[in-house]
């Protein structure tokens, strides 16, 4: 499989257990035919000693292989094994050359041993299944619900010796939960290993993920306000409102649209290095409900990891147009700042009515348009003593 990057690397959430696991994977134990062992090779393989290519495991003596040399007519490799005396040799087989593990008739270690096969994309993500049945047992083979991908995009050639690695991710629902994690898989002419395996338990439905109540202020002076957060799933809080995290490409989308209403429909991304190939994981749809400044936004990924966002959109201030009739109430001397009741500039502090404040002059609810020079907008949303 033709290699596409020169590197894997992924960027993970936290991992809260990590579990490694290896595979054996040394040097190749095969070992030339000896005179005496070629001459019997030769006979039961039929290939002259001249084309012939013996070799024998020594992971497994009991099996040995018979090929043509590359200036001979090219061929089937043929599997052999000695009589129980050694005086004679017969063979097993055929191998068909470059075909993926595992091979016929003898274990894989052998069969690596020997060159029968090699382990690319579609060995390997067997193997990856058949490693976590090993690790998780019953949970990972008896469920139906569970997910597993390791894309052909990420084979990669790491060195000279053209060992490679490919990134996989997995998840599988339990009686308690589901269980998730992500793993690199190196492939080498011997086996495969993990490097390193890991996982961890969490739950599809969604919990509180504390949140600063304000957000960013926008060059424009739109600011979110009001905000809360709850997250399932694979989902880690920290990452979903952190500087890279979905919700802070949310924010930038309404403040955009202010004062139209957002989008009823669009998609986010987790933030991370080589997400290809992981959609089902990393790409979330979103749906917005809500009119006007305030919305919930609702998004989900095909795992079913959800989150679900609230925020108040505060619009930029109107600009003070100045004169007297400019005020919330259309007469001389209103404030500017203020729509919905006549709060006279130069006349002392106002408080809202029917609160703990001292005034000495009071409001009721108004709509804050300008500079909020009587600090009754607490909350930042623009209304003023609801």
């Amino acid at each position: 499989m033709t290699s596409v990057n020169s590197s894997i690397r992924i960027t993970r959430f936290v991992l809260v257990s990590v579990l490694f696991l290896a595979f054996p994977a040394s040097a190749s134990a095969v070992r030339d035919a000896t005179a005496p062992e070629r001459a019997l090779i030769a006979a039961a393989s039929g290939i002259s000693d001249a084309c012939l290519v013996a070799t024998v495991s020594t992971i497994d003596p009991s099996w040995g292989t018979a090929m043509q040399r590359d200036t001979c007519a090219m061929g089937d490799t043929v599997l052999v094994r000695p009589s129980a005396d050694a005086l004679s040799w017969s063979a097993a087989g055929t191998v068909a050359m470059d075909i993926e593990c595992p091979a016929p008739l003898v274990t894989d270690a052998v069969a690596l041993d020997l060159s029968l096969c090699s382990y690319t994309g579609i060995s390997a993500l067997k193997a990856a299944a058949a490693q976590l049945s090993v690790t998780y047992k019953g949970p990972w083979v008896l469920k139906a619900k569970r997910w597993l991908e390791c894309p052909a995009a990420y084979i990669s050639s790491e060195d000279e010796i053209a060992l490679r690695t490919m990134s996989c991710e997995f998840e599988f629902k339990t009686a308690t939960g589901f269980v998730g994690g992500s793993f690199r898989l190196a492939l080498g002419e011997v086996g495969y290993s993990y490097d390193p395996f890991s996982g961890r338990k969490y739950s599809k439905a969604r919990k509180g993920c504390r949140i600063a109540a304000n957000g960013t202020k926008f060059a424009s002076g739109v600011q979110i306000t009001k905000r809360s957060l709850q997250n399932s799933g694979w989902l880690v809080c920290a990452n979903l409102k952190g500087a890279a995290g979905m919700v802070s490409d949310i924010d930038p989308m309404a403040a955009a649209k202010s004062p139209k209403r957002m989008a009823k429909r669009f998609k986010v991304v987790t933030h991370g290095t080589d997400t290809a190939g992981f959609e089902d994981r990393t790409v979330y749809n979103c749906v917005t409900a809500g009119t006007g400044l305030k919305y919930v936004v609702t998004c989900k990924n095909k795992l079913a990891d959800s989150f679900v966002y609230s925020f108040t959109v505060k619009p930029k201030p109107k600009p003070p147009t100045g004169g007297g009739d400019s005020g919330g109430s259309g007469g001389s001397g209103c404030h500017p700042s203020y729509t919905g009741a006549c709060l006279m500039q130069n006349s002392g502090d106002y408080d809202c009515a029917g609160g703990s404040g001292d005034g000495p002059n009071y409001t009721g609810p108004v709509t804050v348009v300008g500079p909020d020079e009587f600090d009754l907008d607490r909350d930042g949303d623009g209304s003023a003593c609801e």
